[in-house]
């Protein structure tokens, strides 16, 4: 049944490439049908087709989560030998990349739940910067919110937020992680004799250095922690939720 569900509707995207809605039905069922490669495809098209008009919720966060479970679980490689396996996780990974690159953060940046399934990829992936960076954003969407200086519900959000990120800081902090120093940085003088027409990939391998994710994560911390408490002072002074604030303040000084 899902077989064939799935053949109608790749007949039906030759004719229907405008349908978002074709698109999603077609993501679902190839889904079901452990066609990974295909369900990202279409999910790119749905946000390509939704974005302009309806922003965040042009990803479908659901499907995004069980895609990238399905990849990270090892589901979509079942079956296959070592050598196999790893040939489609690398390809699934590449077309992931470019997913949440190209078609998400480059286009959505207003929703906090966008950027918290993005820093869980991209911490499966190990890049641990590009995994606090999408946490900051995601607390920024909400603290940078007017309603979070008065609004209980909103300042709750903003305070879970604000120590989920104060959390990651600290795990990911330390770590150090292979990033790319900037080519011209690297660039060997004319006056030391270097060759200035070595090829790009020899350039990038030389400009390899390994750094923590985020030396000075403790102040960066510090700072958030005591911004959002500034801006809920006058209306949650008191409140179990500044509480939380002060004490998570509080331990890293005493750090």
């Amino acid at each position: 049944c899902q077989a064939r569900a799935y053949h109608a509707l790749r007949e039906a995207i030759k004719y229907m490439q405008g349908s978002w809605q074709v698109w999603s039905n077609y993501m679902q069922v190839a889904m079901s049908l452990g066609l990974v490669s295909t369900a990202i495809h279409a999910l790119g098209r749905v946000i390509d087709l939704r974005v302009a008009k309806v922003g965040p919720e042009s990803v479908d966060l659901d499907a995004l989560r069980a895609i990238v479970g399905m990849v990270a679980r090892g589901a979509a490689f079942k079956g296959m030998d070592e050598g196999e396996a790893q040939r489609k996780e690398q390809r699934l990974t590449e077309q992931l990349d470019q997913l949440f690159t190209k078609k998400i953060e480059a286009r959505i940046t207003s929703s906090a739940p966008v950027w918290r399934a993005m820093a869980d990829y991209w911490f499966w992936r190990r890049d641990f910067r590009h995994c606090l960076d999408c946490y900051v954003k995601a607390y920024r969407c909400i603290s940078q919110m007017p309603q979070v200086a008065y609004a209980p519900p909103v300042f709750k959000d903003a305070v879970d937020a604000a120590l989920d990120l104060v959390s990651m800081y600290e795990n990911l902090g330390d770590k150090t992680q292979v990033v790319r120093v900037p080519a011209a940085d690297q660039q060997p003088t004319a006056e030391a004799g270097g060759d200035s027409t070595a090829p790009e990939e020899a350039e990038r391998k030389a400009a390899a250095v390994e750094q923590p994710v985020c030396a000075d994560w403790r102040h960066q911390s510090k700072m958030l922690l005591r911004g959002l408490i500034g801006k809920g002072k006058e209306a949650f002074d008191g409140s179990p939720e500044y509480a939380r604030l002060t004490a998570a303040l509080s331990e890293l000084r005493q750090a």
